[in-house]
């Protein structure tokens, strides 16, 4: 029995119809020749008069990168402010270490000189020494003392108990010390004891470590201190911290006491972030209120 199978359609086409349908293709051709030869002689043209096309289609692009790229104009302002910085417990009842630090902008430049709370303003007096003085009269009395002791008045101040200390130095920490030689320091007041070598330390183990070191070798106590405060304010001042400053002082301003107020602060902001964001701040520690004043 044969298979049925699909009959296939068969066209016709008339005379008339095959020659139209050729001469559809004819005129197609022709036209895509003249197309083709047209745009090369556009570009041939173009090309010739130093024509840069990618900027046909990359202008658009490249004015929204702009856009998007484009920083806000910073209000620099000029600063030259004398900080003085120290810690100790809120009765007053001792000075942890004391320093001066000065702060210069749009150079980026910071001083830091530490110095002995047993220092005088007056040294004929006794009771002018500055531990002394602070814990009779309080801050406002210590600057003048400053000022009588180095010749240098304090603008402002920042005044740091253990805890606030602590708080701020763990912010930006941790710290990569060298003691050379080993610490040991047993005290009715704590024990600290450190090895010889190289040690990373967080606020707490920073702090035993400047209160200690002025009972144990007094002549490289000030200038141990001094660094510290020089490598925590390195790593504090980096680009990478100076989003939203007026926040995060908000929030260090909590744990400190200072004169410097949030509105002071705000005003000044906008030279600490170019400052932090120029990644070129020089930090220079010095041992005598002479080379202080001369920086």
């Amino acid at each position: 029995m044969k298979e049925n199978k699909p009959k296939q359609r068969i066209k016709f086409r008339t005379r008339e119809q095959s020659e139209t349908k050729s001469l559809r293709k004819f005129a197609a051709a022709v036209i895509a020749v003249f197309v083709i030869g047209g745009a090369i002689s556009v570009l041939l043209f173009l090309k010739n008069y130093n024509f840069d096309l990618s900027r046909v289609f990359e202008g658009k692009s490249s004015a929204q990168e702009e856009t998007v790229t484009e920083k806000p104009v910073l209000n620099i302002k000029k600063v030259n402010c004398d900080i003085l910085v120290f810690c100790g417990p809120e009765n007053r009842e001792r000075i942890d270490f004391i320093s001066l630090v000065r702060v210069k902008m749009p150079e980026n430049r910071f001083t830091v000189f530490s110095f002995s709370p047993s220092e005088k303003a007056d040294y004929s007096d006794p009771s002018t020494a500055l531990a002394q003085v602070y814990h009779d009269r309080g801050v406002d009395a210590l600057k003048a003392a400053v000022a009588g002791y180095c010749g240098v008045t304090p603008d402002k101040y920042v005044y740091l108990n253990d805890t606030a200390f602590k708080v701020v130095a763990d912010r930006y920490g941790p710290y990569k010390i060298t003691v050379d030689p080993g610490v040991e320091y047993k005290g009715s007041d704590f024990v600290f004891i450190l090895p010889k070598g190289r040690h990373t330390v967080g606020g707490d183990m920073l702090l035993k470590y400047m209160r200690c070191l002025p009972r144990i070798d007094f002549s490289k106590a000030m200038v141990t201190q001094s660094d510290i405060i020089k490598m925590i304010l390195s790593q504090a001042l980096v680009p990478e911290n100076a989003g939203n400053l007026i926040n995060s002082y908000s929030s260090l301003a909590n744990h400190i006491t200072t004169d410097i107020s949030i509105v002071e602060f705000s005003e000044a902001a906008d030279s600490v972030k170019a400052m932090m964001e120029s990644d070129n701040i020089k930090y220079t520690t010095v041992t005598t209120a002479a080379e202080y004043i001369e920086n």
